[in-house]
């Protein structure tokens, strides 16, 4: 006699069988960010030896959460507020500020990408952006910082903030804190150096970012088959025909930026920034064996490509300075993956271009 299973008892199996796998899946995960942390590369890194786990996790799930918004390219979405970072009303990185800037007030706008912007940063006063601000009010100068970073960002799309968006705040100086984002693009896609996504998987992956961003915070399994899906099977490729174009775009749009600047009476300072492996600094444990991956080494052959254009660039331009060997002197963990840096290197960035700001100007804001 054989015996048959209603379709509810049928559904209750499948329905029994699939969260048994959901929950596998979800506890396979988080194994995978424990103990391949590339998803979030701080969380074991040296670099962040001096910071509990408490933050280092919250600082991981606050960058999980930051949303993009694209009307015309991809930027920031407004009001977003974490433990570790907030984006204002403008979609800035950081505190409030008013449109109209106050009489006697210097406004600076710092532009780039993920770095420039702080992924990693411990909070919003210790991205470069901040220590910056806060060098400045130690001195007592009304000057005014605004992180303007984005992260993806590179120069065709800073180009367009810059001229369709951050010119309404009346900026007196804009600091362009440039170079990785076109170079791997140049290497990741030679096709793509940096305009808004355009063919069906990108289009799907960043469909696939913001539905899991929205609605499954809490579970780590789809974060990691994005890793692993879109980020992990990047290919990389060193094409000289791309990194020349790369260059030559990159000398264009930022002499065309300064041109158009100095009629509108704004300083142009653009900076080549630097990465794991450019200059001479003393590499610790991890940040050696991060150097020594192809990636990584593509990443530096191409950014040091850049180190003539901006040479050409420091004729057109209010002020240009290479950046690549600030960290030569240091003796400490400061890259967390090939790019990013923690609070220290954030600092010494800040630093120096403190030290720019003040010798190219002459102090010549209250």
């Amino acid at each position: 006699m054989s015996v048959q299973v209603s379709y509810k008892k049928q559904f209750l199996i499948y329905l029994l069988l699939f969260l048994i796998l959901a929950v596998a899946a979800e506890i396979g995960s988080r194994i995978y960010e424990y103990e391949q942390p590339s998803t979030c590369g701080l969380l074991n890194s040296e670099a962040f030896t001096n910071v509990n786990d408490s933050l280092k996790n919250q600082i991981c799930q606050d960058m999980n959460e930051v949303s993009f918004e694209k009307p015309s390219i991809t930027i920031l979405k407004p009001n977003q507020h974490f433990e570790t970072i907030n984006v204002n009303s403008f979609g800035f990185r950081g505190d409030e500020i008013l449109k109209e800037k106050s009489e006697g007030t210097y406004r600076i706008f710092l532009v780039g990408g993920s770095t420039l912007f702080g992924w990693g940063s411990t909070s919003d006063q210790n991205t470069i952006s901040g220590f910056l601000q806060k060098m400045f009010n130690a001195v007592d100068k009304k000057v005014e910082i605004i992180n303007a970073g984005v992260p993806g960002a590179n120069s065709i799309r800073e180009i367009h903030y810059i001229k369709n968006f951050l010119l309404e705040f009346n900026p007196d100086m804009i600091i362009i804190y440039d170079g990785v984002n076109d170079a791997s693009n140049a290497i990741i896609n030679k096709n793509d150096l940096g305009k808004a996504p355009e063919n069906e998987m990108k289009e799907i992956q960043k469909n696939f970012n913001e539905l899991i961003k929205t609605y499954l915070q809490m579970y780590r399994t789809p974060f990691v088959l994005n890793y692993l899906i879109f980020v992990g099977t990047s290919s990389t490729s060193y094409d000289t025909n791309s990194i020349s174009e790369m260059k030559e775009n990159w000398v264009n749009r930022w002499t065309d930026v300064c041109e158009w600047s100095d009629s509108k009476k704004i300083k142009v300072m653009v900076t080549l920034q630097p990465a794991l492996g450019t200059g001479n600094k003393t590499l610790y444990a991890d940040e050696i064996v991060i150097a020594e991956s192809k990636e990584s080494q593509m990443l530096v052959k191409a950014i040091n490509e850049l180190q003539f254009p901006l040479n050409e660039l420091s004729n057109v331009c209010f002020e240009t300075s290479d950046l690549r060997e600030v960290f030569n002197e240091i003796k400490s963990p400061i890259f967390w993956d090939n790019q990013h840096m923690n609070d220290l290197g954030n600092k010494i960035v800040a630093e120096k271009l403190f030290e720019i700001i003040n010798t190219s100007t002459n102090s010549n804001f209250q």
